[in-house]
């Protein structure tokens, strides 16, 4: 005879991020889209965990994490490249024997 017996410890309180935080920040400065999108995983996170439903509660934290690394670097990339754009654009080289575009 084979008896198995398992035996569930309930778990008050375990420890997961949901990023809500970082997902306003992203939502503010970075990348709404992709922002919304964690943000909403983030609330779903949040409610799964006050649900006791542990297991889809970290599924939703790790996908909004993923979420607003990605918005993140999205935003950060575009600042980067319009940084770029706009010194490129201030110090373009001028031709010193082309004449004055602007009559005055």
């Amino acid at each position: 005879m084979n008896m198995e017996t398992s035996v569930r410890i309930p778990i008050t309180e375990q420890e997961f991020n949901d990023d809500i935080i970082f997902s306003t920040f992203n939502i503010r400065c970075c990348n709404p889209c992709l922002a919304l999108y964690a943000f909403s995983n983030s609330v779903k996170a949040r409610d799964s965990r006050l649900r006791g439903d542990f297991t889809a509660a970290k599924a939703y934290g790790d996908k909004a994490r993923r979420l607003n690394i990605g918005a993140f670097l999205l935003g950060l990339i575009s600042l980067i490249a319009f940084v770029v754009v706009i010194f490129q654009s201030v110090n373009q080289p001028r031709d010193v024997n082309e004449p004055n575009r602007y009559q005055y």
